[in-house]
């Protein structure tokens, strides 16, 4: 498992802690969790690294890659205000990817004009569902798996991570990564995982209205 957190908007680096116990409590995984002060994460071999100002979220790729190089195959990324709640199953995986849908947003009210015409799936978008950017998983041994880190780069390689705008009717914001991969996950016919596999607040308090059965939990960071 792996992480990265920068203050931006919030004091991101503060629920790494949260996010540690979580996986040590629940599973035996190897995990990675950097915290950025004055520092980026290092150079891949693959390629070069971009701080978030350069290319938005794609220190993604950067930690992903690094440990690919470190030998690991199956990578499960966590935002820092995630908590894994319990072991995740081999039956979550599909094709070598597991990948969450974002209930309550569709993709066409969060991808830029630029993205959709980078990708040419206008007509599609109506019937695009939008995944959750801050907890997936690729498991390297699958091509599509490959595949689908191949397109990420590329797609970031060619603008697509960067700010966007859209004149479309209900257009809010881009969604960057989250973007590009719930994409991505439409043309390779992934069958996104159902909301209540991760919820966010308030729905892991009670009354658990989508259930008590999640694995993830998107919560608010933790207060000094």
């Amino acid at each position: 498992m792996v992480s990265y957190a920068k203050r931006g908007r919030e004091n991101y680096p503060a629920a790494l802690p949260r996010l540690a116990e979580s996986i040590e409590r629940n599973t035996s995984y190897d995990y990675f969790l950097w915290e950025a002060t004055d520092s980026e994460p290092p150079h891949p071999l693959a390629f070069k690294h971009l701080t978030h100002d350069q290319r938005p979220y794609f220190f993604k790729l950067t930690m992903i890659q690094l440990m690919r190089e470190q030998g690991y195959k199956k990578i499960i990324w966590l935002d820092s205000v995630m908590t894994l709640e319990k072991e995740l199953t081999p039956d979550l995986f599909t094709h070598g990817i597991m990948a969450f849908h974002n209930l309550g947003h569709p993709l066409k009210n969060y991808i830029s004009d630029q993205c959709v015409s980078y990708f040419g799936c206008e007509k599609d978008l109506p019937n695009m569902e939008q995944t959750w950017g801050g907890a997936f998983a690729l498991n390297f041994n699958s091509p599509t798996a490959l595949w689908v880190f191949d397109d990420l780069l590329n797609a970031a390689d060619s603008g697509c991570f960067n700010n966007g705008t859209s004149t479309r009717e209900g257009f809010i914001a881009h969604r960057h990564d989250q973007s590009v991969l719930s994409v991505l996950l439409h043309w390779y016919e992934y069958k996104l995982l159902p909301y209540g596999t991760i919820v966010t607040h308030p729905h892991y308090l009670q009354p658990f209205e989508y259930g008590t059965d999640f694995y993830i939990a998107h919560r608010q960071i933790p207060k000094a």
